[in-house]
């Protein structure tokens, strides 16, 4: 049972949430006190290289731009 709190409607709503939670964790632990962290830009890719595939959301994104959800293409 989910917390009401945490609650997300399907796949790709988790997918975007965990995505972007990584996203904002890596950038503030990256970045100095008084800096931007969205300036530091993090790429997902896996394992050999290859762009970061949700098949149960049917995205993908490439390898040569950072994250972000609104970059994801479909899975051909």
């Amino acid at each position: 049972m989910q917390k009401e709190e945490f609650h997300v409607y399907d796949a790709q709503q988790l997918a975007e949430t965990v995505l972007d939670s990584i996203q904002k964790t890596l950038q503030m632990g990256f970045t100095g006190e008084g800096a931007n962290p969205d300036m530091l830009a993090i790429y997902y890719y896996r394992e050999g290289e290859k762009p970061l595939e949700l098949p149960a959301v049917g995205l993908s994104w490439p390898l040569d731009e950072p994250y972000q959800w609104a970059a994801a293409a479909e899975i051909q």
